[in-house]
């Protein structure tokens, strides 16, 4: 599977890179490889060998490896036939393959502006205050 990688605001770990700490990604996270830590983008894709422990705050995510602890999408959450999915999940809505699994605590609907630190071209945290860019929408409390 091959991913452009000269798109601005992507990031991509490679298969057999790890990686811990926080990451704030304007645009997409492309996972192969190992990340532990804290995950904020506007789009994941987590590859077959890839694996995130931690928080993960994202606008859409498809999930082909394996995720822990927290995983919160505002909006479209794909999982694969390969993907695994443990602890607290919130989502706007959600698509599992079969195969697919989630075990943990799982929550659908629009979570609360202080859940979401995702920082791209429509949400902005500032302070821990986040606000929407949409055209016509108010800012988030």
């Amino acid at each position: 599977m091959s991913e452009r990688n000269d798109q601005k605001g992507t990031v991509v770990i490679g298969e057999g890179v790890s990686i811990s700490g926080v990451l704030k990604v304007p645009g997409r996270a492309v996972i192969h490889g190992d990340f532990q830590g804290e995950l904020y983008a506007e789009e994941l894709t987590l590859g077959l060998a890839g694996t995130i422990a931690g928080k993960t705050h994202v606008g859409k995510a498809d999930v082909q490896g394996e995720i822990r602890d927290e995983l919160l999408v505002t909006g479209h959450l794909i999982v694969r036939a390969s993907g695994r999915i443990q602890g607290h999940v919130a989502y706007g809505e959600v698509e599992v393959e079969r195969g697919g699994n989630i075990q943990g605590a799982l929550r659908q609907g629009k979570p609360e502006a202080k859940e979401v630190p995702v920082l791209n071209d429509r949400l902005l945290l500032l302070g821990d205050k986040l606000v929407s860019l949409n055209e016509g929408e108010k800012a988030l409390e």
